[in-house]
């Protein structure tokens, strides 16, 4: 019943994603984070996606090459990398209390 699909599925998934990171890209720039309340926009700074948001632009629309966005491109490392490390802890913490 599926098969006949199967080949339209990572096509539709392809467009779904395409039409998402447009809303998203889009729903971001129409409520920047200057113009939020200032206890918001500091809770802002710890989210990926406004650097995402800053590097997908600057790379599309101003052409920007490595070193134009070599800011964003270290803070979204560094927070993926302080996620990482808390889920890590979290990890073995749930699993040393398991194996015991």
């Amino acid at each position: 019943m599926i098969r006949p699909y199967r080949r339209l599925l990572p096509f539709a998934i392809g467009i779904a994603l395409f039409l998402i990171a447009g809303f998203v890209l889009w729903q971001l720039r129409q409520t920047p984070a200057e113009s939020m309340p200032p206890a918001l926009t500091q809770m802002m700074t710890l989210s990926p996606l406004r650097y995402y948001v800053d590097f997908a632009m600057a790379v599309l629309f101003r052409d920007a090459g490595p070193v134009g966005v070599l800011r964003e491109l270290l803070i979204m490392a560094g927070i993926g990398a302080a996620f990482f490390i808390l889920a890590l802890i979290r990890f073995r913490t749930h699993f040393g209390l398991v194996g015991k």
